[in-house]
């Protein structure tokens, strides 16, 4: 939701994403689970700054 939120696009491969952002290097899984309701506790994460900063000028698509 995040990325359509942002951008104003749909993406077309949600099973992906979350592997892509991961393996990117500046998203940390904090090991905290929300639950609301019904399905699959939601992970939360940490953004990395200083992983990001070599990063922040470059392209990123993931379509």
């Amino acid at each position: 939701q995040l990325y359509t939120t942002v951008l104003g696009e749909n993406f077309s491969d949600y099973s992906n994403f979350r592997s892509r952002l991961l393996k990117l290097g500046f998203l940390h899984d904090t090991g905290v689970k929300v639950s609301r309701g019904a399905g699959r506790p939601a992970s939360l994460y940490r953004f990395d700054a200083a992983a990001f900063e070599p990063c922040k000028d470059k392209p990123m698509v993931f379509i």
